[in-house]
């Protein structure tokens, strides 16, 4: 990489970190890209040529933290023996994410825009297919615990939503101070455990 190339690549970064510690510490919609770029240590006109807007900013986080999510919980869950052995390393694997990335999954829990799950901007789009590949893995972890008889016969689709819908509110929980016990973790397991065995 030539030295232009790293110095840009480096200035990018650097707002990419202050955007994360002010959106964690104030909220999106309170902190200003003058902000970001006075704790980034460039321009504001630098911030809007690496991202355009302040919403870019927020897209680029969201969109990096879920890929890399997507590809390591994917890799996670098809190490399983069982299909639900799958359910009980996703529920895992989500929740040592949550203790690595608290800041930047605290924006999604609380900043995520409302125009992201319905617009029609290629951004919009992007994250929406992200959404339907952890939908997908969670169905498919499912699906192999009816084969392997280690998942009672249920409705894969609403059963999968229903899973991520509990590690959702168990998330926002979390993140925003509001759960007694902060070790989730092993009570999800077990609620899913109880949920999903065959009856005998």
């Amino acid at each position: 990489m030539k030295g232009g190339a790293k110095a840009g690549a480096a200035r990018r970064e650097a707002i990419i970190r202050a955007a994360i510690d002010l959106f964690a510490k104030k909220g999106f919609h309170a902190t200003s890209t003058a902000e970001v770029a006075r704790l980034a240590g460039v321009s504001e006109g630098i911030v809007f040529y690496h991202f355009q807007t302040k919403e870019g900013i927020l897209v680029h986080l969201l969109t990096s933290v879920l890929e890399d999510y997507i590809r390591d919980m994917a890799r996670t869950v098809r190490e399983a023996a069982s299909g639900l052995e799958a359910v009980e390393r996703y529920i895992d694997f989500h929740f040592r994410q949550l203790k690595a990335n608290a800041k930047l999954l605290l924006l999604v829990v609380r900043d995520f825009p409302s125009s992201l799950a319905t617009g029609k901007t290629p951004q919009a789009r992007h994250v929406r297919a992200q959404a339907a590949a952890m939908h997908a893995l969670v169905v498919e972890c499912l699906r192999r615990g009816h084969q392997d008889g280690s998942v009672r016969p249920c409705p894969l689709e609403e059963t999968a939503q229903i899973l991520r819908g509990l590690l959702t509110g168990a998330t926002r929980m979390k993140l925003l101070g509001l759960a007694r016990d902060q070790e989730l973790a092993e009570e999800v397991k077990a609620f899913c455990r109880r949920a999903l065995l065959p009856t005998p």
